[in-house]
């Protein structure tokens, strides 16, 4: 290496440590606790549908569906904070996924005026059109299953 590419190397890693020492905050990119929101809970099935219950041999219990039958998926988002002047909409993504990742039924809406410390509830009915467990007759273990995901977005 020559004497001129020396100046070269040394600008470049002092450029480098200065990208480096850079301090960041990971939450730069939100709007603060005032629009913090949240996906609070899924719940599958209500008082009157229920989920059918398999007892596994090591006693896990899962919760399953069947073909045909329709269940009640309820959706609950928060939002927290403390400005409780300034309702804010949210959109909402609700996905059921296969177990091999494609995605089975969507749903989407929009919340309109959620107040920070509010919750808010959505109900979407969903009819399974296939089975997405297996049983294993030799174990008797259920396996298997469906993905329900939801997102939140403001």
């Amino acid at each position: 290496m020559s004497r001129a590419s020396i100046p070269i190397v040394l600008l470049l890693l002092a450029q480098t440590l200065l990208v480096f020492s850079q301090p960041v905050a990971a939450t730069d990119g939100r709007g603060g606790t005032n629009d913090d929101f949240k996906i609070e809970s899924i719940t599958l099935g209500n008082v009157s549908q229920n989920p059918y219950q398999w007892i596994n041999p090591d006693g896990s219990v899962m919760d399953y569906v069947a073909k045909g039958e329709p269940i009640n998926i309820e959706i609950v988002i928060t939002r927290r904070g403390s400005n409780l002047n300034e309702g804010e909409d949210a959109s909402v993504l609700f996905e059921i996924v296969h177990p091999i990742g494609f995605v089975i039924a969507s749903y989407s809406w929009v919340e309109t005026d959620v107040y920070p410390g509010s919750q808010r509830n959505n109900d979407v009915e969903w009819i399974p059109t296939v089975a997405h467990s297996i049983l294993n007759t030799s174990t008797n273990e259920l396996t298997g299953g469906i993905t329900l995901r939801a997102s939140v977005d403001y």
